[in-house]
């Protein structure tokens, strides 16, 4: 059994491909597909995004602004600086928690119409 100390996950963390929350800018869209689906946020400001793809389609939620609490590897350690990292699990503020990050496209806001 191999523990795991919380700097050895923030650790692991910062090597994966990932965003944080603070390079973000109100306009700018991300768009994640994890291993069962597609989200495409939009960056909304104070600690906001609005939301569509994944569960939220599912539930007719389409264009929900909601909070990302952060990443996880999927137990109850969530990286709050980070709104996404390959491999890891997304946490929104509603508790939804998607399947593991795959890809992570980041345009800013300059770059949409």
């Amino acid at each position: 059994m191999t523990a795991h100390t919380l700097a050895a996950l923030v650790a692991a963390g910062d090597a994966l491909p990932h965003v944080k929350k603070e390079d973000l800018r109100p306009g700018d869209h991300v768009i994640l597909r994890t291993a069962n689906s597609e989200y495409h946020l939009q960056a909304a400001g104070g600690g906001t995004y609005v939301v569509c793809g994944g569960w939220f389609r599912k539930k007719g939620l389409d264009g929900v602004r909601v909070r990302v609490t952060g990443s996880t590897f999927g137990g109850s350690a969530v990286r709050t600086d980070l709104l996404a990292a390959c491999g890891l699990c997304v946490e929104f503020g509603n508790r939804v928690v998607t399947s593991r990050v795959k890809t992570i496209v980041v345009l800013g806001a300059a770059l949409s119409n």
